[in-house]
């Protein structure tokens, strides 16, 4: 129809799409939007984000994988031959990074699953009070806000700041900054 037709300032005729926008006639809309056509760029990840998007087929032993909304590193993977419908199934299975609790999922290779960001970081420790940790950032500002961890690892920790050893501990955190979640994961004696 003549009415969907539009030249261009150079004569060129462009088509109008679905949404009403008029875009060159010959040029795919998925080129038009990385060059920041009429709907703009592709959308990407902001930072404050927690996950990045994988496909199941890609992840192997050793890398981590969000396992039923847990950040989890993959402990065992296996691949199922393509069935009836066409897809291949992968297992993983996975312990949790911060409670060591295994989980287990199942996905199609070619869908897409989440993998958690996650960063370590050492600081020192400066003082327990009521069970969280106080530490010195690069600033040289504090950080108030861990616990102190539970069972043997805190234990091991206050008994070694009560002693006057100078500790390190490793804090892994989850998510870009701001962390969505932190915990005090290892400590060591600061050498330096």
């Amino acid at each position: 129809p003549e009415e969907l037709r539009r030249h261009d300032a150079r004569g060129a005729v462009s088509r109008r799409n679905r949404g009403g926008v008029h875009r060159p006639a010959g040029l795919r809309l998925s080129r038009l939007r990385r060059r920041g056509g009429p709907r703009g760029p592709p959308k990407r990840k902001m930072s404050g984000e927690k996950n990045i998007s994988v496909k199941a087929g890609a992840l192997k032993l050793g890398h981590h994988a969000i396992l039923k909304n847990r950040p989890c590193k993959i402990t065992a993977y296996s691949v199922s031959k393509t069935g009836k419908h066409g897809h291949a199934k992968a297992r993983i299975v996975g312990s949790d990074v911060f409670t060591g609790s295994k989980y287990e999922e199942i996905s199609p290779t070619t869908h897409t699953m989440e993998a958690p960001i996650l960063k370590k970081t050492e600081y020192p420790l400066i003082d327990i009070q009521d069970g969280y940790c106080s530490l010195l950032l690069d600033s040289g500002e504090t950080k108030d806000d861990l616990k102190l961890p539970e069972g043997k690892l805190g234990e091991e920790i206050s008994e070694a700041f009560e002693e006057g050893t100078d500790i390190v501990v490793q804090v892994l955190a989850w998510g870009n900054p701001p962390p969505f979640f932190e915990q005090i994961m290892e400590w060591k004696v600061d050498n330096s």
